[in-house]
């Protein structure tokens, strides 16, 4: 018995922990001390930023709005973009596992069949034996043992293994995108709400402010100067109403229309 492919083997094995090639080494993230400009007014005391730190959690929380946190469980449950990105990193998860399991022993079973007749070639010319056709049948495992020799299949894993860190990215910036547009679609809609308010409540106390100088006015207390100051003050104040019910008008389009900026989401502002 030959030694020769007992000598190979241990080369073999050898060479198959080997990998060609350099490896990756992540470039260097530029230093950024602070996200402000230099001529930016420093932030509150009570505002902190964690420099290189993923947002973690439902960061909107923090508003403390029931009404908000049912909006955006709703636009993450009907977001394509959301369910589209997690498709994606489910594919490139079993890419990463199809590429690990390409370095394991890869065991088959499998069945043939076929016709054999054998003619002169095996018998000899004079063709004394007569050995008829006949149909054969084979049935069992086979396993195969891959070598990686060179550290192709692990430079695939470590490709694979990136392009998952990749889609794990994008599905978190798709996240963040989608939740921080419906917030701030959300709080500009309450904001222009909360104006509305504010300014009825306003031209309500014109009204009565109105009233009550007509009412002196009646009774020989108050002047004509009075009275048309007070009336042009609510003249003045109603002006404001349209401008504001125009905003809201447009701030609640805005949010409808995102539902089609970030792929039809839905929001409560229908």
């Amino acid at each position: 018995m030959s030694k020769t492919p007992l000598q190979i083997l241990p080369l073999a094995l050898a060479l198959s922990a080997c990998t060609v090639g350099p490896d990756f080494v992540r470039p260097e993230t530029p230093a950024a001390p602070t996200y402000a400009a230099k001529n930016d007014a420093p932030a509150p005391s009570d505002q902190q930023i964690a420099l290189g730190k993923k947002i973690e959690g439902d960061w909107w929380a923090a508003f403390r709005s029931p009404a908000l946190d049912g909006v955006i469980r709703q636009a993450i449950t009907d977001n394509r973009d959301i369910a589209a990105a997690k498709a994606q990193v489910a594919e490139a998860q079993e890419q990463v596992k199809a590429a690990e399991g390409a370095l394991y022993p890869q065991v088959s079973f499998g069945a043939t069949t076929g016709n054999q007749k054998y003619g002169a070639s095996l018998i000899g010319p004079l063709n004394i034996i007569k050995i008829p056709a006949f149909t054969y049948y084979s049935v069992g495992p086979s396993v195969d043992f891959p070598l990686d020799l060179f550290g192709g299949q692990k430079r695939t894993i470590e490709e694979q293994a990136a392009y998952k860190e990749y889609q794990d990215d994008e599905l978190d910036a798709a996240y963040l995108s989608l939740t921080a547009n419906v917030t701030a679609q959300a709080l500009a809609v309450a904001a222009a709400q909360a104006q509305i308010v504010a300014v009825r409540d306003i031209i309500q106390d014109d009204q009565r402010n109105v009233d009550l100088v007509q009412t002196a006015l009646n009774v020989g207390s108050a002047t004509r100067t009075q009275l048309l100051t007070a009336q042009s003050e609510l003249a003045s104040d109603r002006t404001l109403q349209p401008a504001i019910q125009q905003q809201l008008s447009r701030r609640i389009g805005l949010h409808r229309t995102s539902r089609w900026m970030i792929s039809r989401c839905l929001t409560k502002y229908r």
